[in-house]
């Protein structure tokens, strides 16, 4: 079964100002943010602790600061977060308050937004992912031979 969950920690970013660090992002509290104040494509990487199947993500949002606005952002999920393959999902989340992403699945610990925007006031409020434990592998058969 599938439940939002808050990534466990931030792997790395492209930057932040303090005091708005990137964990403000992850925190629960959707009254802090993350804010990296260079304009540039920013983006971030957040670790779940662990692999899971991720289906959606969701941001909480605030008018007038939302995170790639009506430019969009990215979403990728993989293992590695040097090579997390390609994107899971690519949209807008351009309204307030709580923003969910489009479906997708994927099975990951890692997860990447990028920003399309690239202004030096888009705010990241918090982040959710909508997450399970992967179903395990089929179990292996055992051939018998009957002589």
């Amino acid at each position: 079964m599938a439940d939002w969950t808050t990534p466990s920690a931030v792997h790395s970013k492209c930057g932040q100002t303090s005091p708005y660090l990137a964990t403000k992002a992850i925190d629960t509290d959707t009254g802090t943010y993350w804010n990296h104040r260079t304009a540039e494509l920013h983006w971030i990487i957040f670790d779940m602790g662990s692999t899971k199947t991720i289906t959606k993500i969701k941001l909480f949002q605030v008018a007038g600061y939302r995170w790639g606005e009506s430019s969009g952002l990215t979403v990728y999920v993989g293992d590695d977060p040097a090579n997390l393959g390609a994107s899971v999902w690519d949209g807008t989340l351009n309204a307030d308050g709580w923003q969910e992403s489009g479906a997708f699945s994927k099975d990951g610990r890692y997860i990447k937004l990028v920003t399309k925007l690239g202004a030096n006031y888009e705010r990241m409020y918090e982040l959710q992912a909508l997450a399970a434990t992967p179903a395990p592998p089929p179990a292996a058969g055992i051939l018998v031979q009957v002589m």
